[in-house]
């Protein structure tokens, strides 16, 4: 996303606009709001939401801190599993914590891959070299 930023806006401004992006695109994570309360504000949230890198790999730590020794041996003591506590805390679908997690690296690799490809075709575009 920094790298879409940096191509539209001139060089002075470019890094704070990036880092208000990031800012902006971590606020709507998934963390609070949580997901579905994300999903009934509005379909630009839930764009920026499912566009942001903070968003997936939050998804990601919090799936593989469940899946751990400690916490799985909590829940199996509480009698609930981890699909159980995810779909309750946060909003994720109650699948495997390993297909999400799987999910939300593809995410990630997708968004990258994608952010790049509209930053280079932007790039010459706009001919960025002539903003020097």
């Amino acid at each position: 996303m920094s790298y879409i930023v940096s191509i539209y806006f001139p060089p002075q401004t470019a890094t704070l606009a990036a880092v208000m992006l990031a800012l902006v695109a971590t606020m709507f994570s998934g963390s609070y709001p949580r997901l579905p309360e994300l999903q009934q504000m509005s379909p630009f949230i839930m764009f920026v939401s499912n566009s942001s890198y903070a968003r997936w790999s939050q998804e990601i730590l919090f799936l593989s801190e469940m899946k751990s020794e400690n916490y799985s041996s909590y829940l199996d003591f509480v009698g609930t599993n981890v699909s159980t506590v995810g779909a309750s805390l946060i909003g994720y679908e109650p699948v495997a914590p390993e297909e999400n997690i799987q999910y939300g690296i593809t995410q990630l690799c997708n968004l990258g891959f994608q952010f790049r490809l509209v930053a280079f075709v932007l790039m010459v575009c706009c001919n960025r070299s002539k903003k020097k």
